[in-house]
């Protein structure tokens, strides 16, 4: 109960990090983001890929923009929920895997106040579902490893492709992960 108070405590905080300021300016690479998602679905891909990027993120934005309207704090909502999540699933994978109070809390505080994890939790870009996603990815490898259940394997494979269509550098956490 302790665990969980503290865990939910310092979620908590790193949420009302991550929404302060959130509806500043954007910024140039933010305003890339904008300009891909205002427009029709069809204009998404093409405008992602003149940015270098994979157009995943951006057709989740696109979404939310046309729930929401395009706005800094609709651009910026989706990396807002997903480093939320993080934090979330950090500390359960900790949990699970050490049974460790300390090393339960010492990760929620840890990325509750990260300066760079707030950073992407607050930027209309891909890297804090990319973070969320590669999260998720560790957890069903190590999963594999541990057990090799078949719900963890489609994990596995469902999270590495979605990591690839999210951002093309993630390639290197799966290669990374190939020689382990």
């Amino acid at each position: 109960p302790t665990t969980t108070l503290m865990v939910g405590l310092f979620v908590l905080l790193g949420v009302t990090l991550r929404i302060h300021d959130l509806g500043h300016s954007l910024w140039l690479d933010e305003l890339h983001t904008a300009w891909v998602v205002d427009g029709p679905l069809s204009d998404v891909a093409p405008r992602a890929r003149i940015g270098n990027h994979s157009p995943a993120f951006f057709y989740v934005e696109w979404g939310i923009t046309r729930a929401f309207g395009l706005s800094e704090l609709a651009l910026r909502s989706l990396s807002v929920a997903a480093s939320t999540a993080v934090m979330i699933v950090a500390a359960w994978a900790v949990w699970r895997w050490t049974a460790s109070s300390l090393a339960t809390i010492a990760t929620s505080g840890l990325l509750a106040v990260d300066r760079l994890f707030i950073f992407y939790a607050q930027d209309a870009r891909p890297y804090a579902l990319l973070e969320l996603v590669a999260l998720l990815q560790l957890i069903s490898l190590r999963e594999v490893l541990q057990n090799a259940q078949r719900g963890w394997r489609v994990a596995l494979v469902a999270t590495s492709v979605a990591l690839l269509y999210l951002h093309y550098t993630s390639a290197l956490l799966l290669l990374a992960e190939a020689f382990y």
